[in-house]
């Protein structure tokens, strides 16, 4: 992504919108490294149940949030944006498909903008 930046960024202005949910899970050795303080919580777009033992009677299959990350993403398209388009990896693109999909197939209304 830095070299992406580093060509565009004469033509083009990144915003860059990190998950909004703190991750349970320890950080992975592997990625502790790319994070700019050490510090720094592990971010997720979704709500997953806590490990086994909680009082909470839930599958390990099930996840939380999407009804909060719509009213997230909308948020910021209303006060950031317009964008003329969208870049995202991994959990973030598979999140935006379902906001997409959500705020203009499905419930429309939910934003309008």
């Amino acid at each position: 992504m830095r070299h992406f930046r580093q060509v565009f960024h004469e033509v083009m202005e990144f915003t860059v919108v990190d998950a909004p949910f703190e991750a349970h899970e320890e950080i992975p050795k592997e990625l502790k490294r790319f994070l700019q303080h050490p510090e720094a919580k592990f971010k997720s777009w979704l709500k997953f149940p806590k490990k086994r033992g909680d009082s909470e009677q839930t599958s390990p299959d099930c996840v939380y949030g999407l009804e909060e990350i719509v009213k997230f993403l909308g948020d910021i398209l209303r006060q950031q944006g317009p964008f003329d388009g969208i870049l995202a990896f991994s959990q973030g693109g598979i999140i935006y498909r379902h906001f997409y999909r959500i705020t203009q197939q499905i419930d429309p209304e939910s934003f309008k903008d």
